[in-house]
């Protein structure tokens, strides 16, 4: 048993270098330790940095003297919110935040959530999943020049769009793009992405009946009669 242990321990140490070499954060590796592991955000950033609970509790009394914890403190936060477990207060939320290099969010993130009892949070929600319901490839099934839209897709999203105010928007158009896109060409993207919305805005949708696929024909010649 003490073999497999350190086995794991070992395995645990590499698997966090290896993010780090990677420029991951703590955050990021503690993520991938719940993920990993199963356990929890309280354990996986101890064991994301490779710490017992009693070289974390050694590192916290360094820290802290006139506040002294032992292993079992952080055995305690770490089972809660089970019945065995402790919740840690705010002040032991902070000190472990700066302890392992966090947030206290990223601490308690794996606690329950009910933002989804906000509408305005559920319309946000909706409204993230937009990129992947435009990009299936629909088709005008009548012959109208209409496309059919499937019921509770792009027209529930749409209806959703009507709740948020202009930054929440533009907060999603911006979580579209993503993170890993350089800046000149995320400025590019929402650029284009505002032109587009600007020039729907102005033409009644029967100004694209005749554009097809190609883009052949413009929408702003039809509007204008020529």
């Amino acid at each position: 048993m003490p073999g497999q242990i350190r086995s794991v321990k070992q395995d645990q140490l590499r698997f966090s270098a290896s993010l780090r070499e990677q420029g991951k954060t703590w955050s990021d590796v503690a993520d991938a330790f719940r993920r990993q592991y199963g356990v929890n955000a309280r354990c996986a950033f101890r064991l994301a940095h490779g710490w017992s609970q009693r070289e974390a509790a050694d590192r916290w009394n360094v820290r802290w003297p006139a506040d002294p914890k032992t292993f079992k403190s952080f055995s305690y936060w770490e089972l809660w919110p089970g019945p065995t477990g402790h919740m840690p207060s705010f002040d032991v939320l902070t000190k472990l935040a700066e302890l392992y290099e966090c947030s206290v969010a990223d601490l308690v993130v794996d606690c329950p959530d009910f933002r989804h009892r906000d509408a305005a949070h559920r319309a946000t929600q909706s409204l993230l999943h937009l990129p992947a319901i435009v990009d299936k490839d629909w088709t005008d099934t009548n012959g109208s020049g209409h496309v059919a839209v499937p019921p509770g897709s792009v027209a529930a999203v749409v209806d959703r769009v009507g709740e948020l105010d202009v930054h929440q928007v533009a907060r999603a158009a911006s979580s579209w793009i993503g993170d890993d896109v350089p800046d000149m060409n995320r400025r590019s993207l929402l650029l284009k992405l505002s032109a587009g919305l600007a020039l729907a805005a102005a033409l009644p949708p029967s100004a694209w009946a005749g554009l097809d696929k190609t883009g052949s024909r413009s929408p702003t010649r039809a509007i204008q009669g020529t």
